[in-house]
């Protein structure tokens, strides 16, 4: 140990001791090329000589071990691992969230969109259904959104049907007035031309009547 190392040592050993706890020696030999053996060994002697006796950790083992950090490696990944699942999850979430709130939003654009093409009755129906959005699941409201247009259609084929029908009407009634018309005009030619016989009639009579009577008895 140089006087760096034994420095450190000196002053963990009088905290631990100084605060009730235990001093605890750790091995660091992440590095297998630097950290050999031995080398733990020696610095285990130096720290005896020194008479800084550790609690546990080392070669004297403990509750709480591994105590070499080489053998910590299992541990160390368990850790990393909840970690790093705990971050996704997190983010994960976020995106979910994020999502939910994008999906949310458009839905209830375009239904509002739609709200304002419609009558008023229409408007009511389908602002329910934009209300309902946060209150049940997106099937339910496919199904409810579904009977709205369903019923919108019938609503105009029914429409388009009384239209028709009024449509038709009218042309039968034109049609009766058309002939009804027709015939009037007819009987009225006809009244014209009986008129004109008539007056005919009547001046042959009177110019018979003015001839002087040629038969004498």
């Amino acid at each position: 140990m140089h006087l760096g190392n034994v420095f450190s040592a000196l002053l963990s050993f009088l905290s631990a001791h100084s605060k009730g706890g235990k001093w605890v020696l750790r091995i660091e030999d992440l590095d297998p090329e630097r950290s050999r053996k031995e080398y733990s060994e020696m610095l285990e002697d130096d720290l005896n000589w020194l008479g800084l006796v550790w609690d546990e950790g080392g070669s004297k083992g403990g509750d709480f071990g591994p105590y070499y950090q080489s053998q910590r490696a299992k541990i160390y990944q368990e850790a990393f691992d909840k970690l790093v699942e705990s971050k996704v999850n997190e983010q994960i979430a976020t995106a979910v969230k994020s999502a939910e709130v994008s999906l949310d939003a458009a839905l209830t654009e375009r239904m509002q969109k739609l709200v304002t093409k419609l009558d008023e009755n229409a408007k009511i129906n389908l602002v329910k259904v934009v209300n309902k959005l946060n209150e049940n699941h997106q099937a339910e409201i496919a199904d409810v959104k579904a009977k709205a247009v369903k019923r919108i259609n019938e609503m105009r084929e029914n429409a388009n049907k009384a239209i028709a029908t009024l449509k038709e009407s009218y042309e039968v009634k034109a049609a009766q007035e058309a002939e009804e018309a027709a015939r009037k005009a007819q009987e009225a030619e006809y009244n014209i031309e009986f008129i004109g016989q008539t007056g005919n009639h009547h001046e042959d009579d009177h110019q018979k009547s003015d001839q002087p009577n040629q038969n004498i008895c």
